[in-house]
């Protein structure tokens, strides 16, 4: 929400555009369930939009600041993928790989 904001204080609404398109056109706008590779074309604009407020932190006297909040980012992704992604399988994984009988 931080970059929202500062992307439109700052007039670079480029990013948040995107966002507002892909969530229509991916989301609203498609033949059937909205689903999440929906929305994979606005990664790049949430990238964005979360390294705005980053990089103003670190252009002020205290980038520390802005080496913890990339930190919590690391840390909370590598914990959804290594710990809860992988103790909660998705079905498709649970079957195994098909091969050809001889």
């Amino acid at each position: 929400l931080a970059g929202i904001v500062l992307s439109l204080y700052q007039r670079k609404i480029f990013p948040f555009l995107w966002v507002v398109f892909v969530t229509f056109l991916g989301g609203v706008m498609t033949v059937g369930t909205p689903s999440s590779s929906h929305f994979i074309p606005v990664i790049p604009a949430l990238c964005w939009l979360v390294a705005i407020p980053i990089k103003n932190i670190l252009e002020t006297k205290w980038p520390y600041v802005a080496y913890l909040l990339l930190a919590g980012i690391l840390l909370t992704d590598l914990n959804f993928y290594f710990v809860i992604y992988t103790s909660n399988p998705s079905y498709d994984f649970r079957l195994t790989f098909p091969t050809l009988a001889p």
